[in-house]
């Protein structure tokens, strides 16, 4: 979680969000993506054999400590892999998009390097509030 020097905003969110809770997806198009609920990562073929490869030697590291649960008091992190990669994203490394969408109903898509997080018109508004507050606050306003 690291050490929070300013709290710059604070909300408590409804437990379900608005769109793809319940939802995740493995797909290999254009690119790969992985869908987890409303996130979308999206990775180039290098990047894709990296990160599964990375996804499974932790699974092994972890099944060979004993498969410890993550604990609340555990301040340190144990870590089951931990390295450096390329800083360059493979795709979209340079994009930051904010989209109104309607193909499966109407949505934002918030576009972060090859990142995506979907999200409704009301869930979006709230976060931008929060945003905003947290801007003002970093400004001194």
């Amino acid at each position: 979680m690291g050490r929070v020097k300013k709290l710059l905003h604070t909300a408590k969110l409804k437990p379900v969000a608005d769109r793809y809770s319940d939802m995740y997806s493995v797909e290999v198009c254009e690119d790969f993506h992985i869908h987890w609920r409303n996130l979308r990562l999206q990775f180039d073929q290098r990047e894709w054999i990296e990160f599964v490869q990375v996804v499974m030697a932790s699974w092994e590291e972890w099944r060979k400590i004993g498969g410890p649960a993550p604990h609340p008091d555990r301040s340190v992190p144990l870590y089951l892999q931990i390295d450096k990669i390329n800083p360059t994203h493979g795709i979209n490394g340079t994009n930051f998009r904010i989209e109104d969408d309607d193909l499966n109903g109407p949505a934002i898509h918030v576009h972060y390097r090859s990142d995506r997080l979907e999200f409704s018109h009301e869930e979006f508004l709230a976060i931008a509030d929060g945003f905003t507050e947290a801007a003002k606050k970093l400004r001194g306003e």
